[in-house]
Order: structure tokens, then C-alpha cells, then sequence
């Protein structure tokens, strides 16, 4: 997992074929359940490049990728990219390893 923090990270994820963007709270019970499940995903399609963003140390940027995608900002959220444009979103309780799996291309 690498963390997303400027500008430049998420305009190199955004080139990558597909990516996950994990935005997580380091402040909140629910992102450290996501998180754990996001690793899980990790494990599974080690060939699924994931950025983690804080949205409290980075929140411009958190901002910023929701507007750029026009994806309401939530966290904890889980963000399926595919050439750079959304595939599938989730938050909250919605950010499951199997669910993730299964929004992510073969």
C-alpha cells in the first residue's frame, strides 16, 4: 500500500490501467475495519496497485480526487479506478474485501 500524497501520486495513479484509492481516517473505528479489509484485498491481487489517503492529513487532496472523479467524499471509502476514470465505489460498512474483489477487473 502506498500512501497518496500530493498531487502528483494521484495523477500517477490515475495513469495506472487500475488502481484502488483508499481514503481512511486515522481517527475513526470504522477506517481501521476497512483498513484491515482493504489489506485483505491487498493479499489477494498483489498485482492491484492501492493508495492510501489520509483525509485528515491530506484532506485538500481527498477534496480534490472527489471532485476530479465526482464521487461524493466519504471515509472510509474505497475507490475502484480503471484507466483512470471510476469503476465502482463504496463506504462505510460497503467497503468489504469480498465486494472490492469483485468490482475489480480479472
Amino acid at each position: 500500500m502506498k500512501d497518496l500524497i500530493t498531487e502528483r501520486d494521484w495523477h500517477d495513479a490515475q495513469g495506472l490501467p487500475q488502481a484502488l484509492i483508499y481514503k481512511h481516517s486515522p481517527i475513526c473505528s470504522l477506517s481501521a475495519r476497512s483498513l484491515s479489509e482493504i489489506k485483505k484485498v491487498e493479499k489477494s491481487r498483489p498485482d492491484v496497485p492501492v493508495y492510501l489517503v489520509d483525509v485528515v492529513g491530506r484532506r485538500p487532496l481527498s477534496q480534490r480526487i472527489a471532485r476530479e472523479l465526482g464521487i461524493r467524499h466519504e471515509s472510509p471509502q474505497v475507490i475502484v479506478l480503471v484507466n483512470g476514470t471510476p469503476r465502482w465505489d463504496a463506504s462505510h460498512m460497503g467497503v468489504t474485501a469480498t465486494e472490492v474483489l469483485e468490482a475489480l477487473p480479472d
